[in-house]
């Protein structure tokens, strides 16, 4: 308020609305102003986990994961109940795993924990390399990009999501750690994972090693290599490679052979999938499972069904380079859904199916790797301090860069662009994109200022979708449904039935459901039961409710699960109701049984005479 004399006499003048307004709005954009200051000087680690909150709101409501997952859960409860590994499918992860089954003996907890536990670990580490090497405001839009998307959290398998934990922590290393163990921990982190995480990691790790070869090359004198070597720190990371090795060897349930044995398999078994699946994908209107028929596509193609990929190119190349071929016509598409949650209108880049968008993800990728090039050619060029910091940056990164771009096309090329198996490489795609970007835009301080950054965080939180709101698929799978249902049954399950017939979600269900932990409870002489698929019965046995129980029980079944899509894939039987009438009517008794709606159902039951079977 200002004042003017009159005849002696100030008198206050007092300033008009618009002026008024302007003050105010001054005053608060000041405080503002404090207050994210005062935010940023305290850091983000207060900040993120309310900014992950927002994203993952919901997810407690996810179903219980199907597929690999299943799989693992029985190495898993292996490792927590009988400390045995298994040294062929990612040792380490199973043991993580385990440990949440230890603590968790219910299947859907112990996921559900150690999914959250892998979004807070990947979290925290890409949070670190950014608040470690970019400002604050392109920190946070790396930290928000890998915290926002579905892509990323929401991984079909936990195992991609624990994969790029090494890619990560290579990152992390190749910045951070001190010139004379830098190389030294980052091979011995490249063959630890390789060894017990992802095979695909030998790439990274003959890369890194390629790399200090051609440093001790370009030394002066071959003498002073001997001298100045950081030997004694190569020792250390090689002797704590080895205790691990050492400590994995000893939980192994499997001998050398055995080791050889299921590491051959399990390298054919996968080529014959994700072969059959393209080959399918190419051939459109085949009648074949790519899952569990690909053998038969593969003895059509190369003359035998689980052929190696060396076999493969000896016995059909041409067969081999369309298969190559296909998978990088996918990579556009692959690189939109794992930097974007959204992909354009053409083939499925992953093995889950996802909603085209349009033609926005083209313009968005074509627009993001010209803005890519663009400030890495004014990087190159530039002799300012942010273009040297940014050389900088990229030249202590360079090694691993061409290591995970190396093992990226290795993936693509023999597998397909599948957004799971790229996690760790995007990071540090999108991390040097915004380097690039820091060093060619400078540093102006009302960009990176904390009012900037803060008002990103609110339109955030304001505009990203949450887990509940989205209509994502890992919402709408049953198994959940069909474990909760039957999960206090299993035990009388394990040890009364030697057969058991289900359908959906067979073998994952029976993974979760006849694990160590059942067999404890269930007795010490009892064994895990026999299955049958209900779909491989003939079409007359699943013709009528009382069919189907005549042909369980002359099939020797005597534990029998239904699921929700067995009326919808046997419209003969009826209604769930229906089969559980028929099931009482032949003596079955009935464990437990929950109506859905008016047709499907989920229920448990068990032949006469089942619980009077000796142990086995």
């Amino acid at each position: 308020m200002a004042g003017r004399e009159s005849g002696g006499v100030t008198v206050p003048v007092f300033p008009g609305r618009a002026a008024w307004h302007a003050q105010t709005a001054r005053m608060a954009w000041q405080g503002f102003v404090r207050v994210c200051e005062r935010a940023g000087a305290i850091g983000p680690a207060w900040l993120l986990p309310l900014v992950a909150l927002k994203p993952l709101w919901g997810i407690w409501h996810r179903a219980l994961t199907p597929g690999d997952t299943a799989y693992y859960f029985g190495s898993a409860v292996r490792w927590a109940s009988r400390h045995q590994g298994d040294l062929v499918w990612s040792p380490l992860y199973t043991g993580y795993y385990g440990a949440f089954c230890a603590a968790f003996t219910h299947a859907g907890t112990a996921t559900l924990a150690h999914r959250l536990g892998l979004i807070a670990l990947t979290t925290a580490m890409v949070a670190l390399l950014a608040w470690r090497t970019l400002p604050r405001l392109w920190a946070w839009v790396l930290t928000l990009w890998w915290v926002a998307l579905p892509i990323h959290y929401d991984t079909l398998y936990e195992v991609h999501l624990f994969g790029a934990l090494p890619a990560l922590g290579l990152a992390w290393l190749s910045i951070s750690c001190p010139d004379r163990w830098r190389q030294p921990a980052m091979l011995g982190l490249a063959l630890a994972a390789a060894l017990f995480v992802r095979n695909e990691y030998l790439v990274v790790l003959g890369a890194l090693a390629f790399w200090g070869v051609l440093r001790a090359w370009q030394q002066r004198r071959w003498p002073s290599v001997v001298v100045l070597f950081p030997w004694r720190a190569y020792g250390v990371v090689l002797l704590l490679v080895a205790c691990l090795s050492g400590a994995l060897a000893l939980t192994s349930a499997y001998d050398t052979a055995m080791l050889r044995a299921l590491a051959a398999g399990k390298h054919r078994h996968n080529m014959c999938q994700v072969y059959a699946f393209a080959y399918l994908q190419r051939h459109p209107g085949t009648e074949l499972d790519p899952w569990s028929n690909c053998g038969q596509v593969m003895t059509r193609v190369f003359g035998q069904p689980l052929p190696s990929l060396a076999e493969m190119m000896r016995a059909n190349p041409a067969a081999v380079g369309e298969h190559f071929v296909w998978n990088l016509s996918l990579l556009p598409a692959g690189l939109e859904l794992l930097l974007f949650n959204a992909r354009a209108t053409g083939p499925e880049p992953d093995y889950q199916p996802s909603v085209p968008h349009g033609r926005w993800p083209h313009l968005a990728l074509g627009g993001l790797l010209c803005l890519g090039l663009a400030a890495a050619w004014r990087v190159r060029r530039g002799r300012g301090d942010g273009h040297l910091r940014a050389r900088q940056l990229l030249a202590r990164v360079a090694p691993l860069g061409v290591g995970l771009g190396l093992q990226s096309a290795a993936i693509v090329l023999t597998q397909r662009p599948r957004p799971s198996y790229l996690l760790g490489p995007a990071v540090l795609l999108v991390w040097a994109l915004l380097v690039c970007v820091d060093g060619a835009a400078g540093r102006p301080r009302w960009l990176h200022g904390a009012p900037v950054w803060s008002l990103a965080l609110a339109a955030f939180l304001l505009l990203c979708p949450s887990y509940q709101a989205l209509p994502l698929v890992s919402r709408l799978s049953p198994l959940g449904v069909l474990y909760d249902s039957t999960q206090p049954h299993a035990a009388a399950l394990y040890g009364q039935c030697r057969k058991v017939g289900l359908d959906a979600y067979g073998t994952e269900l029976a993974s979760y459901l006849f694990s160590p932990f059942t067999q404890a409870a269930s007795g010490p002489g009892a064994g895990a039961p026999e299955l049958l698929i209900i779909r491989s019965l003939p079409a007359a046995a699943r013709s009528s409710p009382a069919a189907l129980v005549q042909a369980l029980a002359d099939s020797g079944v005597d534990g029998a699960l239904v699921d929700p899509y067995l009326i919808d894939l046997n419209p003969g039987l009826v209604a769930a109701d229906s089969l559980r009438q028929a099931f009482l009517r032949a003596g079955w008794r009935s464990l437990a049984y929950r109506a859905l709606d008016d047709r499907r159902g989920v229920g448990t039951f068990v032949a006469p005479g089942a619980s009077s079977l000796p142990p086995h």
